[in-house]
């Protein structure tokens, strides 16, 4: 019986090793020989049936990518998969270089932005593409280069040749292997959210969408709107903290930055085709979801949502607290805070009509995968691989 038994199990397993930890298993339970869990035999199976369905396991994930989202504060490294249709985070990596220290910095500081970032992709996959974008704090490098150039011939000559340069960096460092580099425009970074905004919430709810929006704020800018409509406003959270002085009181410095935000809006809306406020059902992920969240002191799971008003009131609220803490002058997360507070409130009030309702979705809300985060890697992968007609 046990003979029999042992030749089903040989035919069921995909490797030898599978079938010597089943051979293994058989005899022990057949001949009642003592408990020795971890013999030099037992040992070596196991690693290699381990190594086996590592193998195994490998070969099912498909179209793997690396993706490289170069912000001003951090850069994070993703590697993506799908097994299933089920798109994965395979591995993920944040390290400390900023893609202004390539753009505006010395050759050398471009050099070893470079190597910094290409030593973590070998470590992370020695193979697959690689795709290297840069967002809001890049275009706002450029635009600024643009401008001081503005005078020459070509004023064209700041962007393409650092772009150029910094690509041919990159693929210096990779040799044959696919790589590129872009600066995304703010409606392809956008539409990109929005793709991985839709993708989570579906996820979260168990029901498909083609419906919903997103506003997505963090960094140097924040995005919002659906496919047809989407707006990028240049809003810099970091150099918001540079408008609170020793020299003035919070609520005087936070008064300030509320009316350049909203100036800033303005002009940002200016071009859109549209002259009408947004309205229906928006999903909201990064910093936006974070301080929403803060706002409202909880977690919400992606089920609930807030009306354009509730969340007008929770960030006013929120930003008077901030403003009455003793620690928000000398805190920097806490400063950081309040001026995303006054950022959304701004975008909240002059962009949305009231009936607009917001959904936060953060990456706790995904159990099975946690590393799934809204981003626009995630976007453009499954725009990518994943969603057809959807092809960047």
């Amino acid at each position: 019986m046990a003979a029999s038994y042992l030749r089903i199990l040989s035919r069921q397993c995909s490797t030898c090793a599978l079938a010597a930890v089943a051979a293994t298993s058989v005899t022990y339970c057949e001949e009642k020989q003592p408990r020795e869990f971890l013999t030099a035999t037992t040992f070596g199976v196991t690693a290699m049936a381990l190594s086996a369905g590592k193998m195994i396991w490998d070969r099912r994930i498909k179209e793997k990518m690396v993706l490289v989202d170069c912000g001003s504060a951090s850069t994070r490294i993703t590697l993506y998969g799908n097994r299933r249709d089920k798109v994965m985070t395979l591995a993920q990596k944040k390290i400390k270089v900023k893609i202004g220290d390539a753009l505006t910095g010395s050759e050398k500081a471009r050099e070893s932005f470079v190597k910094t970032i290409a030593d973590a992709i070998r470590d992370i996959c020695p193979s697959t593409p690689i795709l290297i974008g840069a967002t809001g704090g890049a275009r706002q490098i450029l635009m600024r280069a643009r401008a001081r150039q503005e005078d020459k011939e070509n004023n064209n000559i700041a962007k393409d040749d650092s772009i150029r340069i910094l690509e041919n960096s990159f693929h210096t460092h990779f040799g044959s292997r696919p790589v590129s580099f872009r600066v995304l425009s703010g409606k392809d970074e956008g539409i990109y959210e929005l793709i991985a905004a839709r993708h989570l919430y579906e996820q979260a709810n168990q029901q498909r969408t083609t419906e919903l929006g997103v506003l997505a704020g963090g960094g140097a800018s924040l995005q919002l709107g659906h496919e047809n409509d989407m707006v990028s406003i240049n809003l810099d959270a970091r150099a918001g903290q540079d408008f609170f002085k020793a020299s003035r009181t919070l609520s005087t410095s936070a008064k300030i930055l509320d009316w350049e935000c909203r100036r800033r809006v303005i002009n940002g809306l200016h071009n859109r085709r549209s002259g009408s406020r947004f309205t229906g059902n928006f999903v909201v992920i990064e910093m936006a979801s974070a301080t929403l969240n803060l706002a409202i002191s909880k977690s919400n799971d992606g089920t609930s949502n807030l009306s354009r008003d509730e969340a007008i009131i929770a960030l006013k609220n929120l930003r008077a607290r901030l403003e009455a803490a003793p620690s928000t002058t000398t805190d920097p997360i806490t400063k950081r805070h309040l001026v995303y507070a006054i950022q959304l409130e701004a975008i909240l009030d002059l962009c949305f009509e009231s009936d607009s309702n917001f959904f936060m979705l953060q990456s706790t809300h995904q159990k099975k995968d946690p590393d799934l985060l809204a981003t626009w890697p995630l976007g453009f992968y499954l725009g990518r691989y994943m969603l057809e007609g959807k092809r960047p």
